[in-house]
């Protein structure tokens, strides 16, 4: 498998799992301890790797949610905790949930060794979430640090692919719309702010997916073959464990 295909094999499931402790019941009751609610503790959580910035700086890094709503979750959430300290409490929960959905594996050593040369590999000052994780430290066991990496691999690609979609002019309503539409209010959007999709548009934002690939590429591009056959097989593994959909990566 060449370094393009295992980014495009895996860079769904990849998405799913990083994404997937943010609203869990066990996340949610760890922010209640710290007086947030759980979209506070998402957005202090994961922006406070960035510092303690204001919310204009927070909203670009999230980039498809309304800018609005991230300055009410950040302004609100900020007036209670630190976001740094909201940040390694996030992390903690990351790696809490990894605890209770995976299974330490011999596979998962090699994963982490092949997925912490694509997060090194990342160009630093580009995407602004990667260089905030890359600044906390790695889980000691493989189970917590499997999920931290992944978690951070998911901010790779987001950022790539918002650099795309950037590039192409596609506006952030536009992008979510067409990715999630049954979320498009839940991000900030009034049912009115809906795009119009027209073939141009869904064409563009494939394009901006393409670019976002090749934009890795790169970072990915230092595995070698054992290394590649370990990131895919770690993938599978996690994937199959969380019941996440393995299609594209089960072969």
């Amino acid at each position: 498998m060449d370094t393009t295909s295992l980014i495009d094999a895996t860079a769904a499931p990849i998405a799913e799992l990083g994404g997937a402790f943010y609203f869990a019941d066990e996340t949610a009751a760890r922010g209640e301890r710290l007086g947030l609610d759980v979209f506070m503790f998402y957005c202090l959580g994961r922006g406070g790797v960035l510092g303690d910035v204001d919310a204009a700086t927070v909203a670009d890094a999230f980039r498809w949610f309304k800018p609005s709503l991230v300055e009410t979750w950040w302004t609100e959430g900020r007036a209670v905790a630190d976001p740094r300290t909201t940040a390694d409490a996030y992390l903690q929960a990351a790696h809490a949930y990894a605890r209770r959905t995976f299974r330490a594996t011999e596979g998962l050593g090699p994963f982490c060794a092949a997925a912490e040369q694509v997060v090194a590999a990342a160009p630093a000052g580009r995407w602004p979430l990667v260089d905030g994780y890359r600044h906390l430290a790695l889980a000691d066991d493989p189970v917590a640090r499997a999920y931290q990496l992944v978690v951070v691999l998911r901010e790779l690609r987001g950022g790539a692919y918002a650099e795309s979609v950037a590039e192409l002019g596609i506006t952030p309503a536009e992008s979510h719309y067409l990715m999630s539409p049954d979320a498009f209010e839940l991000y900030g959007y009034e049912a009115s702010e809906a795009p119009v999709v027209t073939d141009e548009l869904v064409e563009r934002c494939a394009l901006a997916e393409d670019r976002a690939t090749q934009l890795v590429v790169p970072c990915y591009g230092v595995l070698d073959d054992d290394a590649r056959l370990a990131f895919l097989d770690g993938v599978r593994e996690l994937a199959a464990t969380a019941d996440v959909d393995v299609e594209g990566v089960a072969d």
